[in-house]
């Protein structure tokens, strides 16, 4: 992950799942409403604020996920939902991406590949500029993976009212 994502990741960490599941919904709901009406930038910052909250909805249930299914590790994910959550080209690479269940998700958030991408817009004054990036998840996996992790939130009843506690105490494990 790149350190600017590792760092939103941590101010998270405090945060419940369900706050990080309403940071999700607000993502997704802000992304597409910009998709068809706002400016090429409002849409490329929407698209990496949906990026950064499918990351950060998922390193908060990732730990609820492994203990409350009695899995060993986080490679076993696939358990749970075997379809293919997602497969197109990447935009940033051109190559085919597949994610096929959460440890592809996992994988791909564990990555740190880069990308040598052309950066231009009316900063640059019409000029162009090469830039190394952190390859991110295409908007249209980011959308399917925030339906499967909503889906399974609801699935794991963090949906429903908790009574002030935590989801880790409805499932008896620590954060």
């Amino acid at each position: 992950m790149s350190d600017d994502l590792v760092d939103s990741v941590k101010k998270s960490s405090e945060s419940s799942i369900v706050d990080a599941k309403q940071s999700l919904d607000d993502a997704v709901s802000q992304y597409t409403t910009l998709l068809q009406l706002g400016s090429t930038v409002e849409i490329e910052q929407a698209r990496s604020r949906l990026h950064t909250a499918v990351i950060t909805l998922f390193w908060r249930m990732r730990g609820h996920l492994v203990r409350s299914d009695s899995w060993d590790d986080v490679s076993e994910f696939d358990d749970w939902d075997g379809d293919v959550i997602w497969s197109g080209e990447h935009p940033q690479t051109g190559e085919l991406v597949v994610l096929t269940g959460l440890s592809d998700l996992d994988d791909w958030v564990e990555s740190t590949a880069t990308v040598e991408q052309t950066i231009s817009g009316p900063k640059f004054s019409g000029k162009s500029e090469q830039r190394t990036i952190t390859q991110r998840l295409p908007s249209d996996a980011a959308l399917s993976c925030a339906q499967l992790l909503s889906q399974m939130y609801t699935h794991y009843g963090w949906d429903a009212e908790t009574d002030g506690k935590l989801p880790r105490d409805k499932l008896g494990g620590q954060a």
